[in-house]
């Protein structure tokens, strides 16, 4: 298990926290993850936080964490992390891009927070399959919910989320159903959202013409019926 990793949750999962994690999804790979815990947490594990919080984390699960030293290898592709604080929570902010020269599937928060999973890219396109009972509820009692939300312009074609909105499919993992609970999603690489929007506006479009050109030639077949009928009187 990757130490500083693990520490870090330690500290935040003291008293309880919750996990927020964003993936888009386009030309490229957008992962971002916060851990947020509240104030009623002991002062020591803020105190915990501030000297862990400058650990860098590396992308990819491949490449070991330096517990020793918190400056960054050359070479590497770290998360970007930024500490934060107000008046009643505290928590990081990760963020990392991934491509094809360090795929999804390498993800270092991703292995340690889930464990098992199955991030596919093939010809018909990206599949996503995370099974129930994610490891960090496992290994974490207090670890009270995980906000998933997968952003993507491409066309989804299946999904299990607990939610649509627009582009943006959201699932809620809580101690209640995490043993239960699995996020499926296969995504078509085939079309954007915003190609297919244009192919319906068209097609709507064309629907609507086709309406008003019937309309307006039973008109003039009425029209014309009625004149012939007056003019043969």
């Amino acid at each position: 298990m990757k130490k500083g990793l693990f520490l870090l949750f330690c500290i935040f999962l003291l008293s309880g926290c919750s996990v927020n994690y964003d993936l888009e999804i386009g030309d490229e790979i957008l992962e971002k993850t916060n851990i947020i815990e509240n104030f009623s947490a002991p002062d020591y594990n803020y105190n915990l936080f501030n000297i862990y919080s400058t650990k860098p984390i590396p992308l990819s699960e491949y490449v070991p964490i330096m517990s020793e030293s918190d400056n960054r290898a050359e070479g590497i592709s770290y998360y970007d992390f930024k500490p934060f604080s107000d008046s009643t929570t505290f928590g990081i902010n990760y963020a990392g891009n991934f491509n094809a020269d360090i795929p999804l599937n390498e993800s270092s928060i991703l292995w340690f927070g889930v464990g098992n999973f199955d991030y596919r890219e093939e010809e018909d396109g990206i599949y996503i399959n995370v099974p129930s009972k994610i490891k960090i509820f496992e290994q974490f009692s207090n670890l009270d919910e995980i906000n998933v939300n997968i952003k993507t312009d491409y066309n989804v074609i299946e999904n299990n989320a607990d939610k649509v909105n627009k582009n943006v499919y959201v699932w809620k993992i809580n101690r209640d159903n995490y043993k239960n609970k699995t996020i499926k999603l296969k995504i078509s690489k085939s079309s954007k959202l915003e190609e297919i929007t244009e192919q319906d506006s068209m097609v709507t479009f064309s629907i609507c013409l086709f309406i008003l050109i019937l309309f307006g030639f039973i008109i003039f077949l009425f029209v014309r019926m009625r004149f012939r009928k007056n003019n043969s009187l």
